[in-house]
């Protein structure tokens, strides 16, 4: 939990950023629970997998674990996209909140207020790093996440594969 003095500085970094770095916030906590949930989803995969092949199928369970099998494979090749947009989203966010705070900076130049108690000239800048930093600090991890679960649901399907295959060699005996 956060004490007093980061959630203030947190809170203070917010309102800094500009308007754009509430959106960002919320479109990352929208990424890390899409990603907390495919990791789940592949990790349910993973162990049900497991589980079907230390068991010996018992006689007339043939449908049912076929149709795991399709189960699974729709789950596993299945793209989120709402996941990659929200990935995606997030450094144009940062870009236009970094336009954002560069308007800031030349309307404070324009009024020639080089000091004022809205920032001024260091305000504007500070909204335009702010947003940019947040939008890679999202976009970057979350890709990464991405692409490892990307890389295990793969290996997933590699290994669905070499079951079925395994289940008709068997079935053809």
């Amino acid at each position: 939990m956060l004490g007093g003095w980061e959630s203030n500085a947190i809170l203070r970094m917010m309102w800094a950023g500009g308007w754009m770095m509430w959106p960002l916030a919320f479109v990352g906590v929208w990424v890390l629970y899409l990603l907390l949930l495919q990791s789940m989803e592949m990790w349910r995969i993973w162990r049900s997998m497991n589980t079907w092949i230390a068991e010996k199928p018992r006689l007339g369970a043939e449908v049912e674990h076929e149709m795991a099998l399709v189960d699974w494979r729709m789950a596993l090749v299945r793209v989120p996209v709402l996941t990659q947009t929200l990935i995606s989203s997030a450094p144009l966010m940062g870009l236009l909140g970094t336009v954002s705070g560069m308007i800031t900076t030349f309307e404070a130049l324009a009024d020639g207020a080089l000091h004022q108690p809205s920032g001024g000239i260091a305000g504007g800048i500070a909204q335009a790093l702010l947003t940019t930093q947040l939008g890679l600090s999202i976009a970057l991890p979350a890709l990464l996440w991405q692409q490892l679960l990307g890389r295990w649901a793969s290996r997933l399907v590699h290994r669905l594969d070499a079951l079925q295959d395994t289940k008709t060699t068997e079935s053809s005996r």
